[in-house]
């Protein structure tokens, strides 16, 4: 029960991290450090997944989350399992956590800009 009430919170605490960054809110001076972990990336695409995995070091979960994102969708931070949609919506352990915004990796968008409809 104690690991179950933990591994929650851990979530929580990821969504409300995750719900920050999709506003685009800046973050408090008197903001804790984020914590960080190792993320992986799963070898592969979208639609052709790999065995393995790519280690892209330690990082904070919203990184590790555009990273996951830019590359094959699907990857883990720490303990945890981090799909990222081709839209952006993240689910951590199959949990519905958000979305993130912006295209992956900081690339332009199409549309909005000038001459484009």
């Amino acid at each position: 029960m104690i690991q179950y009430t933990r591994h929650r919170a851990i979530v929580v605490a990821l969504a409300l991290g995750l719900g920050a960054l999709c506003r685009g809110s800046a973050p408090s001076a008197s903001a804790q450090q984020s914590d960080i972990a190792p993320c992986h990336i799963q070898r592969g695409d979208r639609h052709v997944r790999e065995e393995g995995s790519t280690a892209i070091g330690r990082t904070t979960f919203i990184a590790c989350a555009q990273a996951i994102w830019t590359d094959s969708g699907a990857g883990t931070w720490g303990p945890y399992e981090v799909e990222v949609e081709a839209d952006g919506r993240v689910s951590v352990s199959g949990e519905d956590m958000g979305t993130l915004e912006g295209p992956p990796g900081g690339a332009p968008s199409e549309g909005g800009g000038p001459g484009r409809g």
